[in-house]
């Protein structure tokens, strides 16, 4: 389980990503602040972490904001 603090301005492109993203993975989106959002991606069942990874690095190349939180 991996957990990262995205802007509210980003959501709907993290939502996106997530929409076109094709392995099965957990994800959720909790409130933090006014301004931010913590989001937490798990795996599903006996997936590796490398299904986890791959979106992460997604993430991380499409929208700079995102931060390990």
């Amino acid at each position: 389980m991996k957990k990262f603090l995205i802007r509210r301005a980003d959501l709907d492109l993290f939502k996106l990503i997530h929409d076109k993203y094709t392995t099965p993975i957990i994800v959720r989106i909790n409130g933090h602040d006014s301004d931010h959002f913590i989001i937490t991606v798990d795996k599903v069942g006996g997936q590796t972490d490398n299904s986890i990874d791959e979106f992460i690095f997604c993430l991380v190349k499409e929208i700079p904001s995102i931060t390990p939180f």
